[in-house]
């Protein structure tokens, strides 16, 4: 494993608490009139998570040995936006722990209910890549912190590239070994579910753009949603020139809406199949970005990344039809 400079530990399998920071419940689609977009208030009723950014920064400020890890150490709410097909009930809002005892690391994800999904440990001490593997197959996390020192290398030597604690507050990561079979997860999240946010209902519609890249002449880029959170993107590639259309639709595994700050302070993106990374994966992923989530909002931003050498997909600014 390459040594990642501003990356300290991966832990596998967590359950964390970051101090203050609280899971609140809503139902379905927290984007209409009247709800509440602040970091750990609720709107409505029922189990979808809504989780704020950790009270906390995860930022060593020198701290090494055992004193770093405790600096990442407590339990933070998170919520889970994907789940083993097989497993999808554990989707929404969730806890991971990282845990210090003595020289041994553990973390630890669980469920709403507080019933263990993965956890696994290791020794700050322990060097060897193979063992770590052994004892961290079932969760793959990082932590990523603003220094690295031996036991940092170690971590990431044992627990690989999943995970991450952020000098913001930010958790993300996921647990288990190989797809299909992972948990992803994290906090910071606006809205995870099965049902559809309202926001597409208020999107619903024909969006068309130029291009982002000028690449072939900026040729339109059109994106539909519609009520029932089917997404289509159609354009030309912005490498290959070639036409390509992505369609994903909202189910609630492996989608979630969040606050966003990619363009401006306060926008939201909402992620379809958002583990689906195009490039040498498959293709299938879906990016909106909007400046709210109530009212009458617009579409600011939509992007798919093709796969292969095909390019992306990307309109900023497109005007509905």
């Amino acid at each position: 494993m390459p040594a990642i400079k501003h990356l300290a530990a991966a832990l596998v399998g967590a359950t964390l608490i970051l101090g203050g920071c609280s899971v609140t419940l809503w139902g379905p689609g927290p984007t209409g009139a009247g709800a509440n977009s602040g970091t750990n208030n609720s709107s409505g009723t029922g189990g979808t998570a809504k989780v704020g950014l950790a009270d906390k920064s995860f930022k060593l400020n020198g701290a090494t040995g055992s004193a770093a890890v405790d600096v990442w150490a407590g339990t933070y709410p998170v919520a889970i936006f994907k789940t083993p097909a097989s497993d999808t009930g554990r989707m929404g809002a969730g806890k991971l722990e990282v845990k210090r005892d003595g020289r041994v690391v553990s973390m630890a994800l669980s469920d709403a209910s507080g019933k263990l999904i993965r956890k696994s440990a290791v020794s700050l001490d322990s060097e060897s890549w193979s063992v770590g593997m052994v004892q961290v197959q079932e969760f793959v996390s990082q932590l990523i912190v603003d220094e690295t020192a031996a036991e940092h290398r170690r971590m990431l030597r044992q627990f690989g590239t999943g995970n991450i604690l952020a000098v913001d507050g930010q958790v993300s990561g996921q647990a288990g070994y190989l797809e299909p079979d992972i948990y992803h997860f994290r906090n910071h999240v606006e809205y995870v579910g099965a049902a559809v946010p309202e926001i597409f209902a208020k999107l619903a519609g024909t969006w068309k753009g130029p291009q982002e890249a000028n690449t072939h002449g900026k040729p339109d880029v059109t994106v539909t949603i519609a009520a029932d959170g089917t997404v289509t993107i159609s354009g030309k590639g912005a490498l290959s020139g070639a036409e390509a259309t992505i369609t994903a639709k909202w189910d609630g595994q492996d989608d979630y809406i969040a606050p966003d700050k990619t363009l401006a302070a306060g926008d939201f993106v909402i992620m379809l199949n958002s583990t689906i990374g195009g490039g040498s994966q498959g293709e299938g992923g879906i990016k909106l970005i909007v400046p709210a989530l109530s009212g009458a909002p617009v579409l600011k931003y939509a992007y798919s990344n093709l796969s292969g050498m095909n390019g992306a997909l990307t309109v900023n600014g497109p005007v509905k039809q």
